[in-house]
C-alpha cells in the first residue's frame, strides 16, 4: 500500500484541476482508517487462536 502512494500522489497532482483535492484525501483518509481496523481485528482474531 505504501509502494503506490507515489502513483497516487501523481494521480492527484495530475487530476487536481479537475477533482477536489479536499474530496479525494477524505476518501483517502478512509479508505486507510478502513485498512487500520482491518488490520487490529485480524490481528485480535489470530491472537484468539
Amino acid at each position: 500500500m505504501i509502494a503506490t502512494m507515489p502513483f497516487l500522489l501523481s494521480l492527484v497532482s495530475r487530476n487536481s484541476k479537475a477533482i477536489a483535492p479536499c474530496l479525494l484525501t477524505s476518501i483517502f483518509t478512509v479508505l486507510f482508517i478502513g485498512v487500520l481496523m482491518a488490520a487490529v481485528a485480524v490481528r485480535e482474531r489470530l491472537r484468539v487462536l
